[in-house]
């Protein structure tokens, strides 16, 4: 039972391309290293579960744009992909969906070479400005941080 569970409940979902192509970088770095992790779907569950983009959308929805973006992303031409997204995002939603691939990156508390890559290349291509990327990156991994002892 959420916090704003009522308040949601009056938003309207948006369009399923829309929440798909919001996926679309978070599934591109979960593949990234060769692996979906259970940790990672749970990960991306969540931001969607809290997410106004993905108010009203069901769980079973979401699951069903992830499975269909990880095929898309194994079999398909991943640059036509990475184009679409593009275009169907305005800048504002296409940070929000690289922070959603950070998030989905650091969720096992590490960052190997692929998903590294992988968010490089998202804010490249999705014309991210590289200081702000930079400050993108270091918020994700301040929230994603591990806790530290006090000695």
């Amino acid at each position: 039972m959420g916090l704003f569970s009522k308040l949601r409940k009056g938003g309207s979902a948006s369009s399923d391309s829309l929440t798909k192509a919001v996926l679309m970088p978070s599934v591109m770095t979960m593949i990234s290293d060769g692996s979906v992790d259970d940790s990672e779907l749970m990960q991306l569950a969540n931001l969607c579960t809290f997410s106004p983009i993905f108010a009203g959308q069901t769980p079973d929805t979401t699951m069903r744009q992830i499975k269909e973006l990880i095929g898309e992303l194994t079999t398909g031409d991943v640059q036509a992909l990475v184009d679409r997204t593009k275009n169907e995002l305005t800048m504002g939603m296409r940070e929000t969906a690289v922070l959603f691939a950070m998030r989905i990156a650091m969720a096992d508390g590490r960052i190997d070479e692929g998903e590294r890559k992988a968010l490089l290349i998202m804010g490249s291509q999705f014309e991210i400005p590289e200081n702000k990327f930079m400050v993108m990156f270091d918020v994700t991994a301040m929230l994603q941080r591990a806790p530290e002892r006090v000695s």
